[in-house]
């Protein structure tokens, strides 16, 4: 019995100094800062938003007048929205609108984007991507736009 217990210290003793010789080859890696980490999520939310999006649903926090509404409803599935390069697009047979736009923020599917509109007023959302990528849901802060909707992915 002494034997065993003097070869499982042996075993455990050469184990440690295994493991000790390994760790001593190289510093681990340091932990990324959150800086760090919202800007690696920022350019992951970037990459991903990078296509075509159907405007799905939108609902203003406070109901439009008539005309503005049937002009809302046109929008409702035929207007696309692309962001390319730092542009965002929007397209549907009554509207056209194209403007630059940032990631300002992201954590994990979290995102905030800005976009100056044609006044140069900035329009500031913030927005929800699913697991899979196909849609966001999100909540724009800025008058007169402020409101809620859905783009998916288009195809």
């Amino acid at each position: 019995m002494r034997t065993m217990r003097g070869a499982s210290r042996a075993a455990f003793v050469a184990g440690a100094v295994l493991m000790a010789a390994g760790v001593a080859c190289g510093p681990p890696p340091p932990m990324p800062t959150a800086a760090a980490t919202t800007a690696l999520d920022t350019r992951s939310i970037d990459a991903r938003l990078q296509g075509g999006w159907r405007l799905q649903a939108y609902r203003p926090d406070v109901p439009l007048e008539p005309m503005l509404q049937l002009l809302l409803s046109q929008q409702m599935q035929s207007m696309v929205v692309r962001f390319e390069a730092g542009r965002l697009r929007a397209d549907s047979a009554t509207m056209h609108v194209d403007r630059a736009y940032c990631v300002t923020y992201a954590a994990g599917p979290y995102f905030k984007l800005q976009s100056p509109d044609s006044a140069g007023a900035m329009v500031e959302s913030n927005a929800t991507m699913s697991e899979d990528g196909q849609t966001i849901a999100f909540r724009t802060e800025s008058e007169p736009w402020r409101g809620s909707g859905t783009l998916v992915r288009s195809r």
